[in-house]
């Protein structure tokens, strides 16, 4: 039997609606359902089939000692280049523009750009 945590009713068979799985009596969202267990092919431009879709690292596995050690280094490029210039403010201005630098590495727009230019880039939207 599954119990709902805000009514407190049983449910014997649970409603599943755009991926979630809802208490069929108050409608409370009970559990979030977003990854699919069905595999589906696709042919690339040669004709071979590739296994599609992609990996979607889970919050709990964090970010690896490299990427830490990648952050570190912006911060730091980041504080550098606020004394170079007199900018003020101090974490009040470094630390949202490391939140900027972290969404670019996490999307790959750091991949062949000068690090320098990115961590000044999101400093000047900062200082904007």
């Amino acid at each position: 039997m599954v119990y709902c945590d805000y009514c407190g009713e049983s449910i014997s068979r649970p409603n599943y609606e755009d991926g979630r799985r809802c208490c069929s009596i108050c409608g409370r969202i009970l559990e979030e359902v977003d990854i699919s267990s069905d595999l589906t092919f696709v042919k690339d431009g040669t004709g071979r089939s590739q296994l599609a879709g992609k990996f979607i690292p889970s919050i709990q596995s964090g970010y690896s000692a490299s990427r830490e050690r990648t952050l570190a280094n912006a911060k730091r490029g980041i504080e550098d280049m606020m004394t170079a210039l007199g900018i003020g403010g101090g974490e009040s201005i470094a630390n949202p523009a490391l939140s900027l630098y972290k969404i670019a590495v996490e999307r790959d727009f750091t991949r062949g750009r000068r690090k320098v230019q990115v961590e000044a880039a999101y400093l000047y939207i900062e200082c904007k």
